[in-house]
């Protein structure tokens, strides 16, 4: 019964210096607005990784390349959508977006200063297919985006790639289709 009441005393105290901890963040998590995720003050060193969650642009009906949008002004229109999303979460009433169709996302990631020789970058909730750009090069494919039920090609595969950021900017341009699911 003794050792019962001793167990349970170092369980109590242990728990009480955990839970005194600060544990609480002292610095916001960054989200992309518009089409942006500014890092400049963020530091992965002392912060860890960042999830690239907020406004993504996306052009609907059109799979860009990175050179399309040398020139903005010759580009299609544009609309946010929140990633994790729908694609057809435009918040635009009278929108014609549906949830078969194509598109390219983009995100441009503005990076701090000091950083890390090598960035990794997971891709894990594609569920469809894609093509990715990294700063106009192309990263990796999955399946083969198209914009017909027959050119494209869906396919599951989870990828972490390492980036070595040359660039004061990330950008990420990605192709996606979805006509299966």
């Amino acid at each position: 019964m003794k050792q019962g009441w001793v167990r349970l005393s170092v369980i109590f105290v242990l728990s009480l210096l955990l839970n005194s901890c600060n544990f609480n963040q002292s610095y916001q998590i960054p989200f992309a607005k518009k089409g942006v995720i500014n890092l400049q003050s963020w530091d992965f060193e002392k912060q860890g990784s960042v999830v690239l969650n907020g406004q993504w642009e996306f052009y609907w009906q059109n799979l860009l390349n990175p050179q399309d949008f040398v020139f903005p002004e010759n580009l299609p229109y544009k609309r946010i959508v929140k990633v994790p999303g729908s694609w057809v979460n435009t918040n635009k009433t009278n929108d014609t977006v549906s949830t078969l169709g194509y598109g390219t996302y983009r995100l441009k990631i503005i990076l701090p200063k000091n950083l890390p020789d090598k960035l990794g970058l997971k891709l894990l909730s594609l569920r469809t297919n894609c093509r990715l750009f990294i700063n106009g090069r192309e990263a990796v494919t999955v399946g083969r985006p198209g914009k017909l039920k027959e050119e494209a090609t869906p396919e599951y595969r989870p990828q972490i790639l390492e980036i070595s950021p040359d660039w004061s900017e990330i950008e990420l341009i990605i192709q996606t289709s979805n006509f299966h699911y």
